[in-house]
């Protein structure tokens, strides 16, 4: 999902197979990290996940086969604990 857009792979499904793949939606992406961010957000904002839920997300290097825990975005994070106080 690293090495090409969603773009791209539509394009490359139309000139192979001759379909019209405009209408999928791929999710490829360019940062890993980031997007286990994404997927950990959209997870906390589930309608049905209880609050206060732990949810843990990584990324696992399939060279060296390490395991690497990605925490939530720290702003988001700090602006729960830490709330600013109006003047």
């Amino acid at each position: 999902m690293l090495t090409f857009t969603d773009e791209q792979l539509r394009e490359k499904l139309k000139s192979e197979t001759g379909h019209d793949a405009s209408h999928l939606h791929f999710h490829a992406f360019t940062d890993v990290e980031q997007s286990v961010r994404n997927q950990l957000e959209k997870l906390r904002n589930y309608p049905l996940l209880i609050p206060g839920t732990d949810i843990h997300g990584f990324v696992y290097d399939v060279r060296s086969g390490k395991l690497q825990e990605v925490k939530e975005q720290e702003a988001r994070a700090a602006s729960l604990e830490f709330p600013l106080k109006s003047a």
